[in-house]
Parts: C-alpha cells; structure tokens; sequence
C-alpha cells in the first residue's frame, strides 16, 4: 500500500469544507458525489456508482422527478464532473470506493452519508463556516 500523500490532512479539511458549502439532500447528491467517486479514482481506487451500487426501486422518500433533474442541472453548473454526474443516473447517487492493498488480511468498511439536511446555516461572523468562507451556499 502507498504511503498516504503529506498533504492529505490539508486536503481533507479541504474537501469537507467544499462539501459543506454545496449541501445537497438526498438522492439529489449530485455534486457530492461526482466529487467522492472522481477522487477516489484519482487516488487508484475501483469505482463503482449509481446503477452498479443502488437499486431504484428500494429508495425510500425519493424527490420527484423534477427536483432530481433540477439537482442534476445545478450539480453541473457548480463545476460537478460530466461523466459522473451521467453514471449517477436520476437519483442514484451511491458511491462504493474498493481500495486492494494486495495483501492478505481483513477487510475494512466505512460508510459515509453524503446528504445534507434542509435547515438554513448561521450567516453570523461568529459561526466558523461564514467567518472562514465555507459557509453553505443553499
């Protein structure tokens, strides 16, 4: 397994504060997603996404079709990559990373939710996200 990348600490604040500044709900993680599964690739993992990992008819609470197709459309134009967002398919935004080390041992699993909840955030100077710009945009 490769050594991690020195600027992963930094990285990571990076990413969460990216993801927390574009919150999408759920099934219309667009964005969120395109972005996960573009750098886990990047990083050499397998990918797998949308169709691959989920099944349509076992989603629960589903947005109409029109909120999806609107999410999709935004996901793009705040700079979401083309071919993901088109792996993701309407609505289905699961993202699956498999990481071999090629070495024998046990398996890890982490589970990440990558949908946000519908409350407007603090604006306020004294709440960190808006002191330090990473405040949500939606």
């Amino acid at each position: 397994m490769p050594a991690l990348p020195p600027t992963l600490p930094a990285d990571l604040t990076r990413w969460r504060r990216d993801f927390h500044r574009y919150p999408e709900l759920g099934f219309c993680e667009f964005r969120t997603a395109a972005t996960v599964a573009a750098t886990l690739e990047k990083l050499g993992w397998q990918v797998a996404a949308g169709a691959e990992v989920m099944r349509a008819e076992a989603r629960m609470e589903v947005p109409p079709a029109a909120e999806i197709a609107a999410a999709r459309a935004e996901a793009l134009r705040d700079g979401a990559d083309p071919a993901w967002v088109e792996r993701l398919g309407d609505g289905l935004t699961g993202v699956v990373g498999t990481y071999d080390t090629g070495r024998p041992g046990p398996t890890v699993a982490l589970r990440v939710d990558l949908d946000a909840v519908p409350v407007l955030e603090n604006a306020e100077s004294g709440h960190l996200p808006a002191r330090e710009g990473f405040g949500s945009t939606r």
